[in-house]
């Protein structure tokens, strides 16, 4: 019984001595002002974390749609890579990436051999700066009233937005490459919003042309004929008064015309052919006007071709700059030159062995071709011609 009582005093006395130690404990953290600051969670934004998620799924999504569009773009079925670079473009409308993968596309299903090296979107009135690895040998603008350039040094570049549209800017590089770089070039509003909302409806209005449909009008007239067509695919058609009257063309021509079964776009092309007009794309709306306005404005570009005269290859039968010329009336467009009433024109320049040519941006994408086979051609006469010296040696 004794054990016990002192076991249980010796319990107390320790108890006793185990809070004296607690209370000097705190009263020395009391002297010293140390805090304690209180343990805190981490706290955790879900809206950030579904944000966050959100745009995984989409950058995921964007890469795998990508890779599919470089597969569809290898195997040629254009139609579907386009397709696949319009989702990737709803996706995300602000990558530039994207609306390059969309525009590539576009270009191949219509048969245009242009490839966009670039996107570049400025603001009007702003510039952007580009500046190159070789210097530029040649510089060609689509639409001189989107943009303009300040060439600052040969490798440099400015590009300087003037008006809201699109075209393309074509740099031809010193060197053995004949290739040039192509660049498309978005210019923005200066109001501060993005032309996304631009971009977007005029890929729907793509998109509605290529649906299937059936037209029939007799003795209509054409602008009730647009108007229906209008309304059944849901795009806002205009027409250009100054272009539809350069043809001899009223908003009251009768229209006669039945086709089942055909893309929109066809229908209206079967539709307006007799007309000698056409549809075009632009500002949100598909516009109505003559082939002539449709092809944009006439673009002025040098060509030097000094490299394609006979004095600079043996065997080569293009002697002067007159038979590159006549060649090119005949080969490029020939109904669009002025010696046949067209506006075109083409000037050479024997002081600098070079063509100064006033066409359309297609009419300059054909000279371009034209030259560029030709020196293929010339490229092969060479190498043809150094075998056979090193044959006879």
């Amino acid at each position: 019984m004794q054990q016990m009582i002192h076991g249980v005093s010796g319990l107390r006395q320790e108890v006793q001595q185990l809070r004296r130690e607690v209370r000097q404990l705190q009263e020395l953290i009391r002297q010293q002002n140390v805090a304690v600051p209180p343990r805190r969670l981490k706290q955790v934004d879900p809206y950030a974390t579904q944000s966050r998620s959100r745009q995984s799924t989409i950058d995921r999504t964007i890469a795998l749609k990508t890779a599919r569009f470089h597969q569809l773009m290898k195997d040629k079925d254009f139609e579907l890579a386009e397709a696949v670079a319009l989702e990737a473009f709803r996706l995300a409308p602000d990558n530039a990436a994207v609306r390059k993968m969309y525009f590539n596309a576009r270009f191949a299903r219509r048969g245009v051999r242009t490839k966009i090296d670039d996107v570049f979107n400025i603001f009007s009135s702003h510039s952007q700066l580009l500046v190159m690895k070789k210097a530029m040998r040649r510089i060609a603008i689509a639409d001189p009233k989107i943009i303009d350039i300040i060439q600052f040094s040969p490798q440099e570049l400015n590009i300087v937005g003037l008006k809201r549209g699109s075209t393309t800017l074509t740099v031809w590089l010193e060197g053995k490459k004949t290739e040039p770089l192509i660049y498309l070039v978005n210019v923005l509003s200066n109001d501060g919003k993005d032309d996304t909302k631009r971009i977007a409806e005029e890929i729907r209005i793509e998109r509605e042309l290529d649906k299937t449909t059936s037209l029939k009008f007799q003795d209509t007239p054409l602008i009730d004929a647009l108007k229906e067509i209008g309304q059944n695919s849901n795009i806002n058609i205009v027409i250009n008064a100054m272009g539809i009257e350069e043809e001899g063309i009223t908003p009251k021509t009768p229209i006669n015309l039945e086709v089942r079964d055909v893309t929109l776009r066809s229908g209206l092309k079967i539709m307006l052919q007799p007309l000698n007009l056409v549809s075009v794309i632009e500002d949100e709306v598909l516009k109505i006007t003559s082939k002539l306005r449709a092809k944009g404005p006439l673009v002025i570009a040098t060509y030097p071709v000094d490299d394609l005269l006979s004095d600079q290859v043996a065997g080569n039968p293009l002697d002067s700059l007159d038979d590159i010329v006549e060649l090119i009336r005949t080969k490029v467009q020939p109904d669009s030159w002025n010696v046949v009433g067209g506006s075109g024109s083409v000037h050479p320049y024997q002081r600098t062995q070079s063509l100064v040519i006033r066409q359309t941006k297609d009419g300059h994408e054909d000279v371009h071709k034209l030259l560029l086979e030709l020196r293929k051609l010339i490229e092969e006469q060479k190498k043809s011609g150094r075998h056979q010296k090193a044959r006879a040696k």
